[in-house]
């Protein structure tokens, strides 16, 4: 991450960032999957599809552990949309 950020190259640093997120989630450490959820929305990633996609995926898993069921439908139906605009399978 830190090498992406010093060449200026913010695809692949989200890429990366978004590989960390979930894998933090995926160790039970929210607070910093939340982290790195936010550092990647501050890059702007408005136009990469697959990135949003996943964005949203993820924040439907924090809220489903967080037994918010409302917020969790709200992200995944919102990540379905986005993987559906961009004819994404996943």
């Amino acid at each position: 991450i830190a090498l992406c950020e010093r060449l200026g190259e913010t695809k692949f640093r989200n890429l990366t960032e978004f590989v960390v997120a979930e894998a933090l989630l995926r160790a039970g450490r929210r607070r910093q999957a939340e982290d790195a959820l936010h550092s990647i929305e501050e890059t702007n990633p408005g136009s990469d599809f697959f990135l949003l996609g996943h964005i949203q995926r993820i924040r439907g898993l924090l809220a489903r552990d967080a037994d918010d069921a409302q917020a969790a439908a709200l992200h995944f139906s919102q990540s379905l949309s986005i993987f559906e605009t961009s004819q994404d399978l996943y």
